[in-house]
């Protein structure tokens, strides 16, 4: 079969107001014939007994109207707020069906014909009612229930009927109805012979449904009896034909009953179906539970992170602020006096000297040394002899040889931990943590660099001569031991230069002669001085300025700085490097420049101190002759300068930023700036 045709709903309504237009033609008629007679009666008489026989038609069929109430007692129970829309339209549909049965399937009593006068009223109460009736029903259905009876009817049963029965019905087990039967009555069959007649009514025989046409054409019998009657006997046309439109008529308000019940059928259905869907929630709305609980999780674990982290930031920014304001007040305080911390010890200065070796203080003179703690206790004290001695340390490691002697003695914070005897004189010795020693021998016009353990055995040992590589005029090892740079003079064509060789003790400098991995040349400058900072890095004063070199392996070139006056001291650290040069003001005596190991200018300050002997500490710089004592911090700014009470200097320890241990004439002290 073919697909069911859309009921054209306009087209019905234009065919209703075709017959009320003739309807009320006859009506005009027939008011004039009676106004032309005087036989007219009021308005209000002939409404009253239309309202009677309207009254007493409408029995049939509101029992007719029963079967549509009955198909909606399976919706109880549903949901109140289905059940309040849907009773709503029921209402309103029931309404018209009603008003529209009333008065289109309403039957006239047998006419009587004895008067002319008395069929004309009845003729004209009832078309006035029908009138009524029609328009109410066509404003009603233009409101709510055509419309809404045309959108369901194509959104319910716009396919074929034979698709619409085939489909496989769910058993109750699924929660679905069995079958499309309400009330003992099958609406889709019922539909299907109701549309056709309505199709038929309207003209439109183009299509029917096959099965259903039989029982279609028994609605119609009559209506086309009536109208051959109507043909053959001119006396009763007008009868006729309102009977036939009567008929007529009322099959179409019982096409579009049946088309309403059938989808209010389908509707209830389908709305039981969805309620019992939703007694309990499906997997994908608990899914969405989750998630939405989750989301609401997360949202809360990252408002109260990120709460968490504003707090730690303010927190830490608070403590970076504190010990940035901490430190521009340690940066630029100044002092202009201090006082005595303790008595001096009235010991004798004059023929020992004072070295600081980490926090500790070691006193050394000919015949021996003792090393104190930083309060002044003893911690050891060793016996020796020695003619010139000096002293050299890393860390809390130190060696204490005796200038062009032949014995060294190595010490640390328990004591002496070994003793070295040499064949030669000693001209410098550099000493690395572990307390294996680097030494510059003198013999005659040859030198030697000899490396010895602790315990006194040589570990390696070369000659160097004026000619190759050239004379030794200092040497640094580094803190572990396995570095070592050794400055030569060299004099080429006249002129003297300096080489930097640099000696690896390790496996990596065993397959190169004499151990030597890396060297440079240093054309007319003279480097007189050599320090390892830490295990790989090293500095070379020239006398026009510095090189810092760096590698753990094999020393490279890090920085350079030129210098073009004369520099007059150096001086350095573990990560800054200074000197002092002749200043141009002629105000002020000298100029201090200090850098980082990478070569930056840190800061340059040009002073007047009449100084004897410069030195840098950790976080500052320290000058003092024999009765004053001057100090800047690495800003640059002048922290303090003053004249010292105690008795001529003869040396200042530094131990932080503001107490310092003097050796004087009468003793040692130890004072605090303020």
């Amino acid at each position: 079969m073919g697909e069911i045709k859309e009921i054209d709903f306009e087209k019905l309504q234009k065919a209703l107001e075709a017959k009320i237009t003739e309807q009320e033609e006859l009506e005009q008629d027939e008011i004039e014939n009676q106004e032309s007679n005087g036989n007219w009666e009021g308005k209000e008489d002939r409404e009253a007994k239309g309202r009677q026989n309207v009254k007493g038609n409408q029995e049939p069929v509101s029992a007719g109207m029963s079967e549509v109430e009955d198909s909606g007692q399976e919706a109880e129970g549903e949901k109140e707020s289905l059940k309040t829309g849907r009773r709503s339209d029921d209402d309103e549909a029931g309404s018209v069906i009603e008003k529209t049965g009333a008065t289109l399937t309403q039957k006239p009593e047998k006419r009587e014909h004895e008067t002319k006068i008395e069929t004309e009223k009845i003729a004209e109460t009832e078309i006035q009612n029908k009138k009524e009736a029609i328009e109410e029903s066509v404003s009603d259905t233009r409101k709510g229930l055509g419309h809404r009876i045309r959108s369901e009817i194509q959104k319910m049963v716009g396919e074929d009927p034979e698709e619409i029965d085939s489909k496989p019905k769910k058993s109750a087990e699924d929660g679905e109805p069995e079958v499309n039967v309400e009330g003992g009555i099958d609406y889709s069959k019922e539909y299907k012979k109701q549309m056709n007649f309505a199709r038929r009514f309207l003209g439109e025989v183009d299509h029917d449904f096959e099965e259903d046409a039989s029982d279609t054409d028994s609605m119609t019998d009559s209506a086309s009896d009536s109208a051959v009657k109507s043909e053959t006997d001119p006396e009763v046309e007008t009868d006729g034909e309102a009977e036939e439109q009567d008929r007529k008529m009322a099959a179409a308000v019982k096409a579009l009953s049946a088309a309403t019940i059938f989808v209010e059928g389908e509707n209830r259905r389908d709305e039981k179906f969805l309620e019992e869907e939703d007694e309990g929630p499906s997997m994908s709305e608990r899914t969405q539970a989750v998630i939405s609980n989750l989301n609401e999780y997360k949202k809360k674990l990252w408002a109260y992170r990120k709460k968490k982290w504003v707090r730690l930031g303010a927190v830490v920014l608070g403590v970076l602020l504190l010990l940035f304001i901490a430190t521009q007040v340690v940066k630029y305080w100044t002092y202009d006096s201090y006082s005595r911390q303790t008595e001096l010890t009235g010991e004798d200065t004059a023929a020992a000297s004072y070295s600081k070796v980490g926090d500790k203080v070691l006193r050394f003179s000919l015949d021996g040394a003792v090393l104190y703690d930083e309060g002044g206790d003893t911690l050891w004290t060793s016996s020796y002899t020695m003619y010139a001695p000096a002293v050299d340390s890393c860390g809390d490691t130190m060696v204490i040889y005796d200038t062009q002697g032949t014995s060294m003695y190595v010490y640390q914070e328990k004591g002496e931990v070994g003793k070295i005897s040499t064949d030669m004189p000693i001209i410098k010795a550099k000493v690395a943590k572990q307390g294996v020693v680097a030494a510059i021998l003198e013999s005659g016009e040859n030198t030697w660099i000899q490396y010895y353990d602790k315990d006194g055995s040589s570990i390696a040992s070369f000659k160097t001569t004026l000619d190759s590589p050239g004379y030794p005029l200092d040497l640094a090892l580094s803190e572990d031991g396995l570095l070592m740079a050794v400055s030569y003079l060299q004099i080429n064509q006249g002129m003297p230069e300096t080489k930097i060789e640099f000696y690896n003790w390790s496996s990596i400098g065993q397959n190169q002669m004499d151990n030597m991995v890396n060297s440079y040349t240093l054309k007319d400058s003279i480097a007189p001085q050599a320090e390892y900072l830490d295990s790989s890095t090293c500095i070379v004063f020239r006398d026009d300025g510095f090189t810092v070199y760096e590698g753990p392996q094999i020393p490279k070139e890090l920085a350079s700085i030129d210098e073009e006056k004369e520099i007059v001291s150096t001086f350095h650290n573990k990560s800054y490097v200074g000197y002092v040069v002749h200043s141009d003001d002629a105000d002020k005596s000298f100029t201090m420049k200090v850098y980082n190991l990478k070569g930056r200018e840190v800061f340059q300050e040009d002073f007047d101190f009449d100084y004897d002997y410069i030195t840098m500490d950790d976080n500052q710089v320290l000058m003092y002759n024999s009765n004053q004592m001057c100090t800047y911090s690495l800003a640059g700014v002048k922290k303090f300068e003053g004249d010292i009470k105690e008795g001529m200097l003869s040396n200042v320890l530094p131990f932080g930023s503001n107490r310092y241990l003097l050796v004087t004439e009468g003793g040692t002290c130890t004072i605090k700036l303020k």
